[in-house]
């Protein structure tokens, strides 16, 4: 149907894009496809009907050990029917974070699928192609998620051999302990899908073939070089950090200054020594604990 949106999940095994689909569309997403029997059965593709406008696809893994060619057949196969079809496609990778950081294979993934799209006016895709959704996030309430979602955006939202396909669309969705392993499980995510289905999205006009060969040489390389990526920006991160520390404590050394210069009434002084004190000691200790 010419002009159909398509929201496609893109990941490797284990991220629950299975699960995440079936509460999404309403429909069941089996997981753990496997490649038997032909491409028709390594993608997954659902209507929702309340969504018939809508269709939601389930894509197989690059980083599947068992058949990354397969996999890369069947994305490449998707992406050309989305052009020859006209679909505005709504691509998104879902990945799960490991010890706070991204997986190089997650990474790996979205690399060699936007590489090989092209579109309209044979352009490459741009900032904001795509959207990530970091799934099963633990401990969103605690204060360091913050600090890890700082360091998410640093390193999907600044080019690098890493990460040459930038976006800022990035959704966080909380662990479900009950939807742990459990069959045919779902999550609440009627707030997600409303975002997903605003989110702009692309018109493909081609997609070129999908290189795997010698994969895992690529994902090991890949995995050192994010590796001094993501060092390199947690230097910076802290670095700005300092900076607007410094910067705020500046501003507050020259508010007392103009606060004291302001008022010449003796009975004033006291006050404003006062004032003064509580706000070079107190404030200052109040902005570290934020930025720590």
């Amino acid at each position: 149907m010419k002009g159909k949106v398509v929201v496609a999940l893109f990941g490797n095994p284990g991220v629950g894009k299975s699960t995440l689909l079936s509460s999404l569309s309403g429909q069941h997403f089996a997981s753990g496809v496997n490649f038997v029997g032909g491409l028709t059965k390594e993608l997954q593709v659902q209507t929702a009907p309340h969504l018939p406008m809508v269709e939601f696809v389930d894509t197989p893994g690059l980083a599947d050990v068992h058949g990354p060619q397969m996999a890369a057949q069947a994305i490449n196969q998707f992406l050309n029917q989305a052009a020859q079809q006209d679909y505005r496609v709504k691509i998104f990778f879902v990945m799960t974070l490991q010890a706070g950081r991204m997986k190089p294979e997650d990474l790996y993934t979205i690399k060699q699928v936007m590489s090989c799209i092209v579109l309209p006016g044979g352009n490459k895709p741009g900032p904001n192609s795509y959207g990530v959704i970091i799934n099963m996030c633990k401990f969103t309430e605690d204060r360091s998620f913050a600090e890890l979602q700082k360091l998410v955006q640093l390193q999907l939202g600044v080019a690098s051999k890493a990460v040459p396909f930038t976006t800022t669309y990035i959704e966080y969705v909380p662990y479900v302990p009950d939807a742990d392993g459990a069959k045919n499980a779902t999550v609440p995510c009627a707030d997600l899908l409303q975002r997903l289905i605003v989110f702009p999205g692309i018109f493909v006009q081609s997609a070129s073939p999908i290189d795997v060969r010698d994969w895992e040489q690529r994902l090991e390389d890949l995995r050192k070089e994010l590796g001094r990526e993501t060092e390199q920006k947690i230097k910076e991160m802290e670095k700005k950090h300092s900076t607007e520390k410094e910067e705020l404590l500046r501003n507050i050394d020259n508010m007392n200054a103009q606060l004291a210069a302001s008022v010449h009434e003796p009975w004033y002084n006291k006050l404003i020594d006062g004032t003064a004190t509580v706000i070079s000691s107190v404030v200052p200790a109040m902005i570290t604990n934020w930025w720590r």
